[in-house]
């Protein structure tokens, strides 16, 4: 699915895929990165949302340039 979701994307021109998971899925973290993202900042989420169990989450964001 992110095979199709990068190749998608490079058909509509996106330079770049931006994409986030948390401390709370480390079989996602270590596929982003075996795909080729490169990780660009962590953040501490204090509060609960509908995506964790609780607070103090820590959050990575990922990105990857999409070449043609």
């Amino acid at each position: 699915m992110l095979s199709f979701a990068e190749d998608f994307c490079r058909g509509l021109g996106v330079a770049t895929l931006l994409l986030s998971t948390s401390e709370l899925q480390p079989a996602a973290l270590a596929f982003y990165r075996a795909a080729g993202y490169r990780l660009d900042r962590q953040e501490r989420i204090c509060e609960a949302s509908v995506k964790t169990i609780g607070g103090n989450v820590l959050r990575s964001y990922f990105s990857k340039r999409l070449g043609r």
